[in-house]
């Protein structure tokens, strides 16, 4: 889901449709989430 995938793909199969299911964007929209959180909870502990 990297522009480097996304262009990668591209270029070597230039009529090929890129898809991206629901699950795995979930996936990594929870773990950006839980990153932030985990950095704003070190920020309120200190």
């Amino acid at each position: 889901m990297s522009s480097a995938f996304i262009n990668g793909i591209s270029s070597e199969f230039p009529d090929v449709k890129i898809t991206f299911d629901k699950f795995h964007v979930m996936k990594m929209m929870n773990e950006a989430v839980d990153e932030v959180r985990k950095q704003e909870q070190s920020t309120i502990k200190n």
